[in-house]
């Protein structure tokens, strides 16, 4: 089950359909929105953002609204497992990481750092696709981000 828009709480302010790594959301300024579920990847994005908690996820329940950016869950690139192979910059729906060589190794390797962390939505795109599992979403206290509308297990 894919994440649902409760209507009498949708205000259409965009805050979702903005944050949406993979554009499912659709609906007009000051309009209800909807959710594509054959699209979505039930990455909770959209729920984080949305002022009136009128986003469930794939369990029906509310996805709690994060105000501050600094709150919010971000990826976290592990340099010691990175091998800098760049799916996870490709990847990336808000170019928050990017592919950097470090010129300071002899060897000169590259590694994925996170240049944008205000732009991450958390939506776990990289954190998926990462063959070395050296990125993680944790939340800002260090701890890792748990959503259970994704199907994790606490």
């Amino acid at each position: 089950m894919a994440f649902d828009i409760i209507p009498e709480l949708c205000i259409g302010c965009t805050a979702c359909s903005k944050k949406c790594p993979v554009d499912c959301i659709t609906g007009e300024s000051k309009r209800i929105h909807w959710i594509d579920p054959l699209a979505c990847i039930d990455c909770g994005a959209c729920g984080i953002v949305c002022p009136t908690e009128a986003i469930l996820d794939a369990k029906g329940q509310p996805i709690p609204f994060i105000k501050k950016k600094g709150e919010r869950p971000i990826a976290v690139v592990d340099e010691v497992f990175c091998s800098g192979c760049d799916f996870c910059p490709d990847l990336c729906p808000f170019d928050c990481l990017e592919t950097v060589r470090d010129v300071t190794s002899p060897l000169s390797t590259s590694v994925v750092k996170m240049v944008a962390p205000e732009n991450c939505t958390a939506c776990r795109l990289c954190e998926d696709i990462c063959q070395k599992e050296a990125i993680v979403v944790r939340n800002p206290d260090g701890t890792d981000f748990v959503n259970l509308g994704r199907g994790d297990v606490v």
